[in-house]
Protein backbone atom coordinates (compact mmCIF):
# COMPACT_ATOMS: atom_id res chain seq x y z
CA UNK A 1 0.00 0.00 0.00
CA UNK A 2 3.13 2.55 0.28
CA UNK A 3 3.42 2.51 -3.44
CA UNK A 4 0.23 4.11 -3.48
CA UNK A 5 1.54 7.16 -1.25
CA UNK A 6 5.63 7.07 -2.17
CA UNK A 7 7.11 6.97 -4.90
CA UNK A 8 10.67 4.60 -4.85
CA UNK A 9 10.55 3.92 -1.08
CA UNK A 10 13.37 3.16 0.97
CA UNK A 11 14.09 2.10 4.22
CA UNK A 12 17.84 1.47 5.34
CA UNK A 13 19.42 -0.09 8.45
CA UNK A 14 22.01 2.09 9.61
CA UNK A 15 24.61 0.63 11.10
CA UNK A 16 25.19 -2.62 13.67
CA UNK A 17 21.44 -3.47 15.60
CA UNK A 18 22.27 -3.21 19.44
CA UNK A 19 21.38 -6.18 21.98
CA UNK A 20 21.76 -5.31 25.57
CA UNK A 21 20.76 -8.94 27.44
CA UNK A 22 21.77 -7.11 30.48
CA UNK A 23 19.29 -4.08 30.06
CA UNK A 24 16.56 -6.21 27.64
CA UNK A 25 16.47 -4.66 24.55
CA UNK A 26 17.44 -4.25 20.89
CA UNK A 27 18.02 -1.04 18.91
CA UNK A 28 18.46 -0.37 15.62
CA UNK A 29 19.17 2.85 13.54
CA UNK A 30 17.56 3.32 10.09
CA UNK A 31 16.86 5.67 7.28
CA UNK A 32 13.46 6.43 5.36
CA UNK A 33 13.58 7.83 1.87
CA UNK A 34 10.69 8.33 -0.54
CA UNK A 35 8.74 11.20 -2.85
CA UNK A 36 5.46 11.79 -1.52
CA UNK A 37 2.83 11.29 -4.51
CA UNK A 38 1.76 14.73 -4.19
CA UNK A 39 1.41 17.67 -6.84
CA UNK A 40 4.76 19.48 -5.61
CA UNK A 41 6.24 15.62 -5.10
CA UNK A 42 7.89 16.64 -1.81
CA UNK A 43 10.78 14.28 -0.52
CA UNK A 44 10.98 12.55 2.82
CA UNK A 45 14.15 11.80 4.30
CA UNK A 46 13.97 10.76 7.88
CA UNK A 47 16.67 9.33 9.91
CA UNK A 48 16.16 7.67 13.47
CA UNK A 49 16.46 5.32 15.68
CA UNK A 50 13.92 2.53 17.38
CA UNK A 51 14.79 1.06 20.45
CA UNK A 52 12.66 -2.65 21.37
CA UNK A 53 12.30 -3.49 24.90
CA UNK A 54 12.24 -7.18 25.83
CA UNK A 55 10.31 -9.10 28.30
CA UNK A 56 12.39 -12.05 28.93
CA UNK A 57 9.97 -13.35 31.33
CA UNK A 58 7.77 -13.96 28.20
CA UNK A 59 10.18 -15.54 26.16
CA UNK A 60 12.03 -12.23 24.35
CA UNK A 61 8.70 -10.49 23.33
CA UNK A 62 8.93 -6.71 22.50
CA UNK A 63 6.56 -5.05 25.47
CA UNK A 64 7.24 -1.15 24.42
CA UNK A 65 8.74 0.49 20.88
CA UNK A 66 10.59 4.02 21.27
CA UNK A 67 10.91 5.87 17.91
CA UNK A 68 13.09 8.75 17.59
CA UNK A 69 14.06 10.86 14.82
CA UNK A 70 16.65 13.00 14.53
CA UNK A 71 15.32 15.96 13.26
CA UNK A 72 12.88 18.56 14.34
CA UNK A 73 8.91 17.87 13.79
CA UNK A 74 9.05 21.71 12.23
CA UNK A 75 12.02 20.32 9.79
CA UNK A 76 9.94 17.25 9.08
CA UNK A 77 6.58 19.46 8.28
CA UNK A 78 9.23 21.49 5.85
CA UNK A 79 10.35 18.47 3.85
CA UNK A 80 6.29 17.74 3.38
CA UNK A 81 5.79 21.41 2.08
CA UNK A 82 8.81 21.87 0.24
CA UNK A 83 8.44 21.06 -3.51
CA UNK A 84 10.93 18.94 -5.24
CA UNK A 85 13.99 20.14 -7.31
CA UNK A 86 16.61 18.39 -9.41
CA UNK A 87 19.25 18.19 -6.72
CA UNK A 88 16.94 17.36 -3.97
CA UNK A 89 15.79 13.99 -5.64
Amino acid sequence: WIEKLVVDPRSELRGPVVLDDSQAFCEARWQMIGELRLPWRPVVNVKGRTRYTLDTSKGGRIVRYDENWELKASEALMQLVTPTTKASV
